[in-house]
Order: C-alpha cells, then sequence, then structure tokens
C-alpha cells in the first residue's frame, strides 16, 4: 500500500475512463459527486448488489481529458479501489462495502 493509503496491496487493474465535459465542476476538475458511480464501475459485479457504505479518499484532482486507470481488489467485506491520474499519481482511493437487495 502507498504512504497514508487506506487500501492493501495488491490491487488488480480493472478499467479506465476518460475525465469527459459532464464530468466536470466549475473549476474544470472531475466533480466530487461523480467519483462514488465512477468507482462502482471498476467493480465486476454490482448486479443485485447497492453501496451500502463507501470511504473516499480525494488524493490528486482530475482534469478534463485525462484517463484515469482504475484498480480494485475484493477482501473479506468490502472492494478497495484506487484509481490513478496518467502521471502514475493516486487520483482517489475508496473502501465500498455492498450488501444484496
Amino acid at each position: 500500500a502507498l504512504p497514508g493509503s487506506i487500501l492493501p496491496a495488491p490491487l488488480t487493474n480493472r478499467t479506465q475512463r476518460t475525465v469527459g465535459f459532464t464530468l466536470l465542476d466549475r473549476n474544470g476538475h472531475m466533480n466530487n459527486t461523480r467519483y462514488p458511480n465512477m468507482l462502482c464501475d471498476f467493480l465486476p459485479d454490482m448486479q443485485g448488489k447497492y453501496v451500502s457504505s463507501l470511504n473516499l479518499s480525494y488524493v490528486n484532482e482530475a482534469h478534463l481529458g485525462e484517463t484515469l486507470r482504475g484498480f480494485a481488489r475484493q477482501d473479506t467485506d468490502a472492494w478497495y479501489v484506487r484509481t490513478l491520474r496518467e502521471n502514475g499519481d493516486t487520483n482517489a482511493e475508496a473502501r465500498i462495502t455492498l450488501a444484496s437487495l
């Protein structure tokens, strides 16, 4: 895990997402309310489940046109997700707990 990180290592590369205009806030950065949906897209199967808790750490802002790479790992009771910016810096980290519908 990274220093100060909430995440265990290793994480598996899941997919990537490009930051489009509709994800931006007024300052030209990815809006913080858009992160939970994006992070859940990095999980393999949300069908029949909902997010019961989400702890999110914003580390570095993402900008228009930037491609974020998503990494995830399932632990006993939660998913751990990290997004990396194009320069390799951590963008965000989260611990996501799911429950059945």
